[in-house]
């Protein structure tokens, strides 16, 4: 039984997984979000990425930019689909922050070893700004209390972010 639930999961990654290793991080789709029954493949194939694929802290900062850019696509489909509760929003995200708080750690190990970080600091900037105008607009149009939280988490994404660029200056 756990080999056939092994080789399921496998066979998952290489069908769900490979396919993202080649999308371009600026127009990344949302694939499964919370509550659909392949998420936990999903964000298991993330972390098998970051954490056995990936060698480097500057491709590790690029691949969770590029998941950063995932958790917004999956608010926006949750909310178009009128899918979005407050425990679909905590689990993106929270999601999306711890990502924002290894972004910092990542960025703190790279300027220690004086690696070029211009780029990268432009991009996280860059897409600070813009998920932010997503999760505003996202928030307008949710419940309440979801809308709440949104807000909430948005604010602790901001202070991370000016943490990672106060490390720069």
């Amino acid at each position: 039984m756990k080999k056939l639930i092994l080789l399921i999961f496998i066979i998952g990654l290489i069908i769900f997984g490979f396919p993202k290793l080649q999308k371009d991080n600026s127009n990344v789709s949302a694939g499964f979000v919370p509550g659909d029954v392949f998420y936990f493949l999903d964000t298991s194939w993330e972390w098998v990425q970051l954490n056995l694929l990936t060698f480097t802290d500057e491709g590790k900062i690029k691949l969770e930019i590029k998941y950063l850019n995932e958790r917004i696509a999956e608010i926006k489909k949750i909310q178009r689909k009128g899918e979005l509760t407050v425990k679909k929003a905590e689990k993106i995200m929270d999601d999306y922050n711890n990502l924002m708080k290894e972004i910092n750690q990542n960025m703190k190990k790279i300027k220690n070893t004086k690696e070029n970080t211009e780029e990268l600091v432009q991009k996280i900037q860059n897409l600070s700004e813009r998920n932010r105008s997503v999760i505003e607009q996202v928030a307008k149009e949710a419940p309440e209390k979801t809308a709440e939280y949104l807000n909430k988490a948005m604010n602790f994404g901001d202070e991370l972010y000016q943490k990672t660029e106060k490390i720069f200056k």
